[in-house]
């Protein structure tokens, strides 16, 4: 049985994962074999457009295995400069191109169109009105 040691909380860009500053150095010190963990993190992120913000979890063990979580994308980092427009309405259209940008999936697929309905809400939950 695996005993966890330490649990990071990291925002990697899908498709973006390198041995570089700063997750080689965060990883390397806990001591996660860090080309391993940018293969398996890249092959798990490959159905994201590339750069997406994912909120990734990352538990190590004490025998320095580790579980990668892709908890959700960061859709606030992606929203921020439309919500600053003071008239807090967003086209339709818009909605769509930012779920196709992070998923890259099919227009007809059901995970297209389940987060297109998450992100209206999410959106008529901060009072932006969709036009």
């Amino acid at each position: 049985m695996n005993i966890i040691k330490e649990q990071l909380n990291l925002i990697i860009p899908a498709n973006k994962a390198t041995p570089s500053p700063p997750l080689g150095p965060a990883l390397g010190q806990r001591g996660i074999n860090i080309m391993k963990f940018c293969k398996e993190f890249n092959a798990l992120t490959n159905v994201y457009n590339d750069s997406v913000p994912l909120n990734t979890s990352i538990i190590v063990y004490t025998n320095n295995e580790y579980t990668i979580n892709i908890r959700n994308v960061n859709i606030r980092k992606i929203l921020d400069n439309i919500l600053r427009n003071k008239y807090r309405v967003i086209d339709i259209r818009y909605i769509y191109e930012i779920v196709l940008y992070i998923t890259g999936s099919n227009v007809n697929s059901t995970l297209f169109k389940s987060k297109c309905k998450s992100l209206i809400h999410y959106l008529e939950g901060m009072k932006v009105k969709i036009v």
